[in-house]
């Protein structure tokens, strides 16, 4: 088990009691953590769906200070996902 399946639930759980409330904010801030954990364990279809999610998010109520990071993120995990892959 990978240390960081505990992690999935509970930032599940965040996401859905954000999205109950109505505050994106803390949303976001669950989907970029979850897709580093997908990233983490080795799902990069994952990783880049919950990135995407966060970055539409952010756009959507206009939170640009998060988008330089998203997009830094994004750009990331396509490096080290080819830099995997060419070996």
């Amino acid at each position: 088990v990978q240390p960081t399946a505990s992690l999935e639930p509970m930032l599940l759980e965040s996401i859905a009691a954000g999205r109950e409330s109505g505050d994106l904010a803390p949303v976001i801030a669950a989907t970029w953590t979850l897709a580093r954990v997908y990233f983490l364990q080795g799902d990069m279809a994952r990783a880049r769906s919950m990135l995407n999610e966060a970055l539409t998010l952010a756009r959507a109520i206009e939170m640009k200070s998060l988008l330089p990071g998203l997009l830094v993120t994004l750009g990331n995990f396509a490096w080290l996902s080819a830099t995997r892959n060419s070996r």
